[in-house]
């Protein structure tokens, strides 16, 4: 029994140091997954950095006799806590992204998510269900081993350790390229979200810009004709704030709307939680960004998913086929720079 216990607590130390550290060198990450999970923008930065903290230290406690008990306890707590906000989030039918491990492990919340925390749950009881004895430990069991046979247990472990450590970053690496291949399939676009799914071939290029009006997050009023008013085309961006894959669009849409603000437009339309697209756009300092809580912006210019990006000509035409993933990072980047080409040779052809 005690070396099961040791054994547990030996895992339960491996799974939290692993994920403590990996986090604290993911804290963009963390953040965006403890926004994802519906808590307020105001305390998602602490908690980013409160919580692998908490989680290194429990792998410490574990390790430690006289605190292996409460550190098991600890991590009992803690995944049931991560156990009740996947089931919050399953049952909302909301699917966000989990950075668990930091950038090692990015992969969609889901059962088997909850299936792996409840798990490590039911070790968390056994570890601290014997971890009361004075040689209770992370590294209780090696005493149990006569000293001639320690040397050759201590390296299978380390051998095993490093092939599962190997064994579990190969998984996630074909977890990752099979996603992609995948979204290649689909136009490289994230899924759309459960609420409403479109069906409707894209846009082509040359058809008019389908029409739509409201207001961006600072109030102020939008429209296709409103965009169109300055003479430039219209980069238009669609996003997630919980998708953390739209970063890379998004910060680049910050950069176009600096330098490129004279010769093309560029607007931010962001579906789901609207706290959090306030969050992110306040930091990235993105302007002209409309919430589309119902998807209907999303399906009026039939995106798929997110990030996606499409352009709108002078005329009020659809200019550039919709593009997702990285290829929307490239389109906006080569919209601006050819605008402001555009500008340039003005001159010269009078």
């Amino acid at each position: 029994m005690n070396v099961a216990v040791s054994l547990a607590q030996l895992l339960l130390v491996a799974v939290f140091s692993l994920s403590g550290v990996a986090k604290l060198f993911d804290r963009s990450g963390t953040r965006e997954t403890v926004l994802a999970f519906g808590l307020p923008g105001r305390i998602a930065g602490p908690v980013a950095v409160f919580l692998p903290i908490v989680e290194v230290a429990i792998a410490a406690a574990l390790i430690i006799p006289i605190s292996a008990r409460r550190g098991a306890a600890a991590a009992f707590v803690l995944l049931a806590v991560f156990c009740a906000a996947i089931v919050r989030s399953l049952m909302r039918g909301s699917a966000p992204e989990c950075h668990c491990f930091g950038a090692l492990s990015r992969s969609t919340v889901g059962p088997g998510t909850l299936v792996r925390n409840t798990i490590l749950a039911a070790i968390a009881v056994l570890a601290a269900f014997g971890a009361g004895t004075s040689r209770s430990g992370a590294l209780a069991w090696y005493s149990e081993i006569p000293s001639d046979r320690r040397a050759t247990v201590m390296t299978i472990v380390v051998l095993g350790s490093a092939v599962i450590a190997l064994a579990s970053l190969c998984w996630q690496l074909l977890r990752q390229n099979g996603r992609l291949l995948m979204q290649l399939d689909e136009g490289g676009a994230l899924p759309a979200s459960p609420a409403r799914r479109v069906t409707a071939p894209p846009l082509e290029i040359g058809e008019p810009a389908p029409a739509f009006s409201g207001h961006d997050l600072d109030g102020e009023f939008v429209s296709i004709e409103r965009l169109l008013a300055p003479q430039t085309p219209v980069a238009l961006l669609f996003t997630d704030p919980h998708c953390g894959a739209c970063r890379p669009m998004l910060e680049e849409a910050a950069r176009v709307q600096a330098e490129y603000a004279d010769v093309l437009t560029v607007a931010i339309v962001g579906r789901g939680d609207g706290p959090a697209l306030r969050e992110r756009a306040h930091d990235l300092g993105l302007q002209r960004v409309i919430h589309d809580p119902d998807d209907n912006y999303f399906t009026a210019f039939r995106i798929l998913g997110s990030p996606s990006a499409l352009i709108v000509g002078t005329d009020g035409r659809i200019a550039t086929a919709a593009v997702a993933g990285p290829a929307a990072v490239q389109l906006l980047a080569d919209a601006g720079r050819e605008a402001a080409q555009a500008v340039l040779a003005e001159p010269a052809r009078r």
